[in-house]
């Protein structure tokens, strides 16, 4: 009896216990560059153009060489102005303030496929993260550079991916010297080194 009690006990777990589980893959982070440059050249490109990740995950892009960015997801929302008029002086620019300061200062946000997620403006050097917490695929664009974007495929936690993020690390180098053979010196406006100019009012003009 106490052969058969044991023998039914063992059948019951092998029917609720999944055979061949394995522990759930540990939350990672990405990492992405933003821009680049060689010698007079500046590449206005996300490194890489696309990338799958798990949900949980997270990308830090890092601002390379040349000119400032911004990473933003408008989740399918209009394009921000880059540019606001000053109230005080009919006819003045500056930058928006939606475009130059983060969104969601503080800790690590959480993006779940909605809403205005901006970096605000970062210079060379400076870098952003943001954490995924829902599967989809996203747009991430620069405010202050028109047809400068990509996109992140996330997927359900324990899906296989087809990178990992040293693979994508490694893959950034030869990316950017690959993108700029491919375009050719001077024949794109993509491809371009940003100019400043110091104003006599204290102000400085930035072309882009």
């Amino acid at each position: 009896m106490r052969k058969l009690a044991l023998l039914v006990l063992v059948v019951s777990l092998w029917l609720v216990l999944p055979l061949g589980s394995q522990p759930a893959r540990a939350a990672v982070n990405w990492p992405w560059q933003v821009g680049g440059a060689i010698h007079d050249l500046e590449l206005l490109h996300f490194m890489p153009h696309s990338a799958t990740i798990g949900v949980g995950d997270s990308i830090t892009w890092t601002i390379a060489e040349g000119a400032p960015h911004t990473i933003t997801f408008m989740s399918g929302a209009p394009r921000l102005p880059t540019f606001a008029s000053l109230p005080f002086a009919p006819g003045r620019l500056t930058l928006n303030p939606a475009v130059a300061g983060p969104s969601h200062p503080g800790p690590t946000p959480t993006y779940n496929g909605s809403g205005f997620f901006n970096s605000g403006l970062l210079d060379p050097g400076m870098s952003w993260t943001l954490a995924f917490g829902s599967a989809g695929k996203f747009e991430f664009i620069c405010l202050l550079h028109r047809g400068m974007k990509a996109d992140v495929t996330v997927v359900a936690a324990g899906t296989p991916l087809p990178e990992t993020p040293e693979q994508v690390a490694a893959a950034i180098g030869p990316g950017v010297a690959d993108h700029i053979r491919a375009i050719g010196r001077a024949t794109t406006p993509q491809l371009r080194r940003t100019q400043t100019t110091d104003r006599s009012d204290g102000t400085t003009e930035w072309q882009v």
